[in-house]
């Protein structure tokens, strides 16, 4: 399967000896599986003229809201609208997970309630908990009408989503593991609340679902199960490896 990466972040400093391009955290979620990559610079203009350039779509995260009225915010919420309507499978993570919602008449904001960073405790919708990595304020605050909520948290409702078969959305970070959560603590320590970053620190090498997140997504990838209820059961299946009924 050959998987269109619509990078729309940059990696700080830090990072780059690890990763030359911030969509290389992407490729490595579905390394090795027999998936071919191209990435495409979607804050440098650089989108697909068809969606029939990839079998499949990701779209990473980024530092920007995708309520932001920049151009290149602009122009890939045009470009998604097309890749959408070609039911293409089609992942989005973080501010994909959130742009995506946007361009489907869904509701993303800053939260009021601040910020989720570090190891965070997900509900699915089965009743089952999971552990991932988040890293963000802003969140969908209002599912497109079309959405089945597949996870929530006790500070972000709509954390994971899926729609018409086609489209799933993911707002924490199974790119991430602990070594990458340690370099962002440090690079924005300075900027986020004390509180939340001592957390961080302490519970940043505890288990989390990153392995059974990533074998989610190339099952969504490669499914022939389209029929959203149906592919809603295989999806939160695929995530059973690695969760826990609460007590």
């Amino acid at each position: 399967m050959k998987i269109g990466l619509l990078v729309a972040g940059t990696l700080p400093d830090s990072l780059t000896a690890r990763f030359s391009r911030y969509g290389d955290m992407y490729e490595g979620l579905l390394a090795g599986r027999g998936h071919t990559f191209r990435h495409y610079d979607a804050r440098g203009g650089d989108l697909p003229v068809t969606a029939d350039e990839a079998d499949a779509w990701l779209v990473t995260g980024s530092e920007k809201g995708a309520y932001e009225d920049l151009p290149w915010i602009v122009a890939l919420k045009t470009c998604l609208r097309g890749i959408l309507k070609s039911n293409r499978p089609t992942v989005g993570i973080c501010f994909g997970h959130q742009i995506i919602a946007d361009v489907l008449g869904g509701q993303v904001e800053k939260f009021d309630g601040g910020w989720s960073i570090g190891r965070t405790q997900y509900r699915l919708e089965d009743g089952k908990m999971l552990h991932a990595f988040a890293w963000h304020q802003d969140q969908v605050v209002t599912l497109p009408k079309q959405a089945i909520r597949l996870a929530s948290s006790k500070h972000c409702e709509n954390a994971m989503m899926m729609i018409s078969g086609y489209v799933l959305g993911i707002q924490p970070h199974p790119e991430f593991d602990a070594d990458i959560v340690c370099t962002a603590l440090d690079v924005y320590r300075d900027t986020l609340p004390r509180t939340l970053t001592a957390e961080a620190d302490r519970t940043v090498n505890q288990p989390v679902a990153r392995d059974v997140m990533i074998n989610m997504i190339d099952t969504f990838l490669s499914s022939d199960i389209r029929a959203p209820e149906a592919l809603r059961q295989v999806l939160l299946d695929a995530l059973a490896g690695d969760t826990q009924v609460p007590r």
